[in-house]
Formats: C-alpha cells, structure tokens, sequence
C-alpha cells in the first residue's frame, strides 16, 4: 500500500455534514449503555433487556470502539479500564470532546438542530445546538440546518385555517433563508409519509388542511398524516431555496423503528426531482439512501443538483464500509459525495464514524492505484473531496 496515499488520508481534515448534537450533561456512561446507543433505533436504554444489551456488545461497532478508545486513551483494551478511564477524562466534558475532534481531524459539522415533534419508538431527547457549539473549538467550521416536521405540527395545530398556517411556515423559513448560521433545512419526510413526493399545488393541500381540521383524515403515531399537505411544505421549500444559496437535505434509506420503511429509499424521489421547478435547488440525499447508496449515487449522477453523503455506512456499516464508498463514487461524480457519520448523543460516534471513513478510504484509493492504474494526484484530490472541499462548497463553508 502506498505511505503517500495513507499519511495523507491520516493527516486530512474532514467536515461531518451530517451529525446530531451530542449531550453536553452525559459525561458518564456505562458500557451497557455504549452498546445500546449503537443499534439502529435503539431503545431508550433504561428499558432495554439484558439480553438485548448482551447481543448489542457482540455488535463490530462496539467492539471497534472499544478497541479504538484503549488505543486513544492509553489504556489496557479492557471494557471497564476503558469505559472508566473514559468517564474520568468527561468530566471536562469541552477538553474529552477536543481529544476526540483532534485524534480523528474533525474540521467542522453541518448539524440538524431539529428532533421528533412526537414521541415514537425511539427518539432521542432534544439537545440544544448552542449548548453543542459551546463544546467545539472556536475554530471550528459549523453550519446548522432547520428540521421542518415540528414547524408543520406546531402551525397546523395553532393556524384556525389554511392561510394564516401557510403564513406561519413562510415566516419561518424565510428567517432561516436569511440566518447565516443555517445552511439550509432538512425534512424526515421518509419518517412521516414517504419519499413518493409530489409536487402539490396550493388548492390540494388547502382541501386537505381543511379536511384534517374538521377531523376528518388519517391519523397516525405523530398525529394527523397531512401528506399532501407535508409536500406542499416541501414544494414551497424547494420554491425558495432555488432562489438562494441554501440547500434541503431528505432522509434516504433506512433508518429509526418510526420510518416508512418501504417508502424511503432514493429512487421514490425519481418523479419529483425531474420536475424542472426542482432543478435549481440543492438537494443532498442524507445517508446516500442506505443500504440502496447505487440508487443515490445514480441520481447524483443524473441530476446536477443532487448530492450525497455516506452516514450510516459510516460508522454503522462498518465490515462493508469500503464498498459503500465504492458504491458512492460508482455513479456519482467524486465533487458530489461527502463524507458524513450521523453521530448523535455522544461523541464518540462522530469520532468513530471519521477513524472509519479514513481506514476505509485508504483501501478505496490504494484500490483504484494498484488496480485501476488511477493517477495518485486524482486520488488524493479525492480524498480532499470527499472530506471537505465538497461540503465547504455546497454548504457554504468557505
């Protein structure tokens, strides 16, 4: 394997452009916990069983972490010396998080600053964002994107009819079309009522508004399912960024136990982003619809305003991380993918999610060398890509 394309990859920065607040109070955990927190909508771990917990320590995931913190912290590569050496060092909670951000190179986070208007299966509690910043160093590249599902319940619930609800949402997303702070927005639709979106017209979702007022319509665990009217919202976001450098990212793939499972996979936004209203708005397709990340990778492919990250192949789908990125990069031209972890609640998945991304990225790269006879200038040009300048670009991080 060539040192040149590994040193490299080992000293790059990255910007994790999807990721979750991490909990500024959790500067103790146990490793019961640790492994709870790293199943795919995992319980809320005070509920969880013994023996659900014992096979969640038999999770890749886990063990790498495990292995990865006795290696960061100097310590025997034994569960309690190293969960226990962690909780000591996090009781400075700012310091424990700048070893993490320093050992792995991380650079900056695009943050979703939003969490479940309902309480499902799973949902993780509502960290403040400001709270999060104050824990990054003061260098530190950082935008925030505004969730979109809790300002549909809160308006639709408060709004007495149609305009004075429409009226409410406009407001809101112009505020944050205006913050600097804020790249853009994101929308868990896939968790709500699908990706088979439409581009809805002002008279549909007023009839349907009006419907659900009166008490008609569907209701569901988060309450009324309001799907047209969902897409006009998305419709009338995709209508306003277009004019503006802001982006919308759409949950792709799998995901927690609450989502739509057979209606949130990328190739559902196929119609929609056809449209031609839709052709001038940034669209990133969050966790590059995994496992399915050739469909995203085909649709970054084929619409030059669609983009992409890899979370949750990093860090979750570890054992086939390096063929996920492979997977990305297939159809996908390099300036379009970006490297993200999904982490969430405590740092050490953003941490793990960037050891990862690299390990894997230096067996992509090496692949495409040796293999492909692919230019080493191309490669680690690439590199630099996938790990920063792409998000820097398209999130304006410049």
């Amino acid at each position: 394997m060539s040192v040149t394309i590994d040193s490299f990859i080992d000293e790059l920065n990255l910007i994790d452009t999807h990721a979750h607040p991490f909990n500024p109070s959790l500067k103790r955990i146990s490793n019961e916990q640790l492994s709870i927190l790293l199943a795919i909508g995992s319980p809320e771990y005070e509920s969880s069983s013994v023996s659900h917990v014992s096979d969640l320590k038999e999770l890749l995931l886990y063990k790498f972490i495990i292995k990865e913190l006795a290696r960061l912290l100097n310590v025997k590569n034994d569960e309690n010396s190293i969960i226990n050496k962690r909780n000591s060092l996090a009781e400075n909670f700012k310091n424990y998080v700048e070893i993490l951000l320093n050992d792995a190179k991380i650079a900056g986070f695009v943050v979703d600053d939003g969490y479940s208007e309902a309480k499902g299966e799973h949902a993780l509690p509502h960290i403040n964002i400001y709270d999060f910043k104050e824990l990054l160093p003061k260098n530190m590249k950082l935008k925030f994107l505004h969730r979109i599902e809790p300002d549909i319940k809160n308006c639709f619930e408060k709004a007495s009819d149609f305009e004075s609800f429409i009226r409410e949402i406009e407001d809101i997303v112009d505020s944050y079309i205006k913050n600097p702070e804020y790249a853009g927005f994101k929308t868990i639709i896939a968790y709500r009522t699908g990706l088979d979106i439409k581009l809805r017209s002002e008279e549909e979702a007023k009839n349907e508004f009006r419907r659900y007022k009166k008490g008609e319509g569907e209701r569901k665990w988060f309450g009324p399912e309001l799907k047209i009217t969902r897409e006009y919202v998305v419709s009338l976001i995709i209508e306003k960024i277009s004019k503006s450098s802001k982006v919308l990212q759409i949950h792709t793939g799998i995901g927690d136990k609450d989502i739509v499972l057979n209606k949130s996979f990328p190739y559902l936004l196929f119609d929609l982003l056809k449209e031609e209203r839709v052709r001038n708005a940034k669209i990133i397709l969050v966790h590059g619809g995994y496992p399915n990340v050739v469909f995203a990778s085909y649709l970054a492919n084929a619409f030059p305003n669609v983009f992409m990250d890899i979370s949750i192949a990093t860090p979750f789908g570890l054992a086939n991380l390096e063929n996920r990125i492979k997977e990305a990069i297939e159809l996908a031209p390099a300036s379009k993918v970006m490297y993200a972890s999904d982490g969430y609640y405590i740092p050490e998945l953003h941490w793990a999610g960037a050891i990862l991304f690299k390990k894997a990225l230096k067996r992509v790269l090496n692949d495409l060398i040796n293999t492909y006879k692919f230019d080493e200038d191309d490669a680690l040009r690439v590199a630099r890509m996938i790990a920063y300048e792409n998000a820097e670009r398209v999130y304006g991080m410049l």
